[in-house]
């Protein structure tokens, strides 16, 4: 099997995604959201990927326990509504390794915001049972950045069926965000036309699931 034309490196790809955030200090940690990917090929061995990624959830932080004076439990938490942007530009390079592969290396950067809006809720015992006694409310935005390196095996089995594998890597400025966007990626694509191509993917890290189509140019 040879391919009858080398594949696109321009394209739009739109996907649903589903993004639990590692470590994270709130009891839920899967949130929705969509990710747009795209690439501009240019010169023969060089294209521009860009991608952008936003998720929402609603997610509580774990409880703290506490007695006062007279031996009463007290419990505080948080309530939020949590907001993920997450916006990478890089440089790729591309080399055909066999008829039906490319090997692909990108470098660039990315910046990863976490808004989140809330209440901060303190509860204490009555007769038995907690009661909520003071709410406030509360409004936390972080922002991590830094630089990432991927590479990638893109593999042809047939015109219409093609697999990615690969390796991510980022650096970031080591604030206060617990992600963990290292680790393997696979990707799995069917070509429905020259142009419209059906995709799904998964990232180890911070366990990224997506599903959606690309359009290349």
């Amino acid at each position: 099997f040879v391919l009858s034309k080398q594949p696109s490196y321009t394209f739009v790809e739109v996907n649903l995604a589903n993004y639990e955030l590692a470590g994270s200090d709130v009891s839920n940690k899967d949130a929705l959201g969509f990710n747009i990917n795209g690439s501009v090929e240019i010169f023969d061995s060089f294209y521009i990927p860009v991608s952008y990624s936003r998720y929402e959830n609603d997610a509580r932080s774990f409880n703290l326990i506490t007695f006062d004076d007279s031996g009463r439990a007290q419990n505080s938490f948080r309530e939020y509504d949590q907001t993920y942007n997450d916006l990478s530009i890089g440089l790729g390079y591309k080399l055909p390794v066999f008829d039906t592969s490319m090997f692909n290396v990108e470098v660039g950067y990315f910046d990863f915001k976490l808004d989140r809006e809330g209440l901060f809720i303190r509860q204490r015992e009555v007769d038995g049972r907690l009661e909520t006694f003071r709410s406030s409310p509360v409004e936390d935005k972080k922002n991590l950045h830094g630089f990432y390196a991927e590479i990638q095996l893109q593999h042809f089995f047939s015109d219409k069926f093609q697999a990615n594998i690969g390796y991510k890597f980022r650096e970031d400025n080591g604030t206060s965000i617990d992600i963990n966007d290292t680790g393997a990626t696979a990707e799995l694509l069917y070509h429905y036309t020259d142009q419209l191509a059906l995709t799904t993917a998964v990232e180890s890290g911070d366990q990224n699931f997506k599903i959606g189509v690309r359009y290349s140019f």
